[in-house]
């Protein structure tokens, strides 16, 4: 029996669009509270500084649950949790 002792070569390209995908939604996530204040502001009728209670509410939500993400990634697979937070978004 020969044993091979180099790795099997596997295609990239899973990785590849991974990377694709995750360097497309960082920005997107952390630019659309921006986007959406001005319209948000409009229709509620709020002040300029409560809105800038929403980009802090917002931003304290994702400080907490980046905590709760890695701890459901070592749970349940970092790549499966990946794939259903890139799904749902």
């Amino acid at each position: 029996m020969l044993i091979s002792t180099h790795p099997q070569r596997t295609s990239n390209k899973g990785l590849i669009a991974t990377v694709v995908i995750a360097a497309f939604v960082a920005p997107m996530n952390s630019t659309m509270m921006a986007v959406a204040v001005a319209p948000i502001r409009n229709e509620f009728g709020i002040s300029t500084g409560s809105a800038a209670w929403l980009i802090s509410a917002y931003l304290v939500v994702i400080a907490i649950m980046q905590p709760l993400g890695g701890r459901l990634g070592d749970q349940l697979g970092r790549q499966r949790l990946f794939m259903i937070g890139v799904s749902s978004f």
